[in-house]
């Protein structure tokens, strides 16, 4: 299963998708990142005045790192003429495509881009806990 930053950051950076984080990578399956996520780490370590050792901490799950290449690059230019994407986003839909991986991700925009196969993150953690469901109305608020 294919995740990206913002499955990633926040198992190193306290934020509000911690715990989910923390629980994704619980879980015995295994899991590919673009080396983009690797850089875009390192730099938001340093933005927030981090420890650059946390990326230590990467070795604790099952990670693979997957390098950039001309096939994903190819793919990812698609992607940005077609769709409007960032770089990274690009990359990181590439990635996956060329993998052929789930992509674990909140960005539904993902959806639109022909060969990614997008799971919401949400899958891990029951409906009740998912943010803003109302347990005693059990729906979602808008």
């Amino acid at each position: 299963m294919y995740v990206d930053i913002d499955i990633v950051r926040p198992y190193l950076i306290e934020e509000r998708h911690t715990p989910l984080s923390k629980k994704i990578f619980s879980t015995e399956k295994k899991f590919s990142t673009s080396v983009v996520t690797v850089i875009q780490l390192m730099a938001d370590l340093y933005t927030a005045k981090k420890d650059l050792k946390k990326l230590g901490e990467l070795e604790k799950i099952e990670l693979e790192i997957v390098p950039l290449d001309e096939k994903i690059m190819r793919i990812a230019i698609e992607i940005v003429k077609n769709h409007k994407f960032s770089t990274h986003d690009a990359i990181h839909a590439a990635t996956s495509i060329k993998l052929k991986q789930k992509y674990l991700s909140f960005k539904r925009e993902l959806d639109k881009v022909k060969g990614v196969e997008r799971e919401d993150p949400y899958i891990f953690v029951s409906d009740t806990t998912r943010p803003g469901f109302d347990n005693k109305f059990r729906f979602f608020k808008f």
